[in-house]
């Protein structure tokens, strides 16, 4: 399990609530591995699985860090004896004037049916170049999952996960394997240009 940890030569307030949100991460995926991982493997072993161990995998990739905003994207990948691994990602974006994670009410500038408006349809315009790799349903669930992760079944937290996260080029919205197409497709991201967004956006996250 690789997670960050943000170290300041004197104690900040800041980077004490961003470290505890990794603190608290890294807490629940060992709790993870202890428990619902444990608890399969052993099962599997029982039955007289020869697929063991069973894994998990965590890593991060920072996506944007500025004087206003970081976006974190953590990526599981969890083999439970299954026929393959499965990966995953969601996002942490934290405003850095108190180091609390944003939620999209405190990002956009408009209601939430309207930036919702917005980014799905620049969702579909980009599927639409290559609709075949999607699922025929794909509006019913982007619309159904939002901008959240909600039916993760190896969540480390109880709460929602962020899809969507601040990058260098613009707001990227990503979907995990199964959600709008299939396994082999991996994980889907889609970027949105800050040139196209940035009108209805409350935050600056290149300054």
């Amino acid at each position: 399990i690789n997670l960050p940890y943000f170290d300041t030569p004197t104690s900040s307030p800041i980077i004490n609530n961003i470290n505890k949100t990794f603190s608290d991460l890294l807490s629940g995926y060992t709790a993870l591995a202890d428990s619902a991982l444990y608890n399969t493997a052993m099962d599997a072993h029982g039955s007289g699985a020869s697929t063991l161990p069973h894994t998990l995998n965590v890593d991060y990739f920072i996506k944007a860090n500025s004087h206003t905003t970081l976006s974190v994207v953590i990526t599981a990948s969890v083999f439970d004896g299954g026929i393959h691994d499965y990966s995953y990602s969601f996002a942490l974006n934290f405003d850095l004037s108190d180091g609390s994670l944003f939620t999209p009410a405190a990002v956009f500038n408009v209601t939430a049916s309207k930036y919702l408006s917005e980014i799905y349809d620049r969702i579909y315009a980009e599927i639409d170049i290559d609709s075949e790799k999607y699922y025929s349903q794909y509006k019913d669930f982007i619309e159904q999952y939002s901008l959240y992760i909600t039916n993760e079944a190896y969540s480390p937290l109880s709460t929602p996960l962020d899809r969507w996260y601040f990058s260098e080029e613009g707001l990227s919205v990503l979907y995990n394997p199964y959600e709008i197409a299939t396994y082999s497709e991996g994980i889907i991201t889609f970027t949105i240009s800050y040139n196209d967004i940035g009108s209805i956006l409350d935050v600056n996250p290149l300054y």
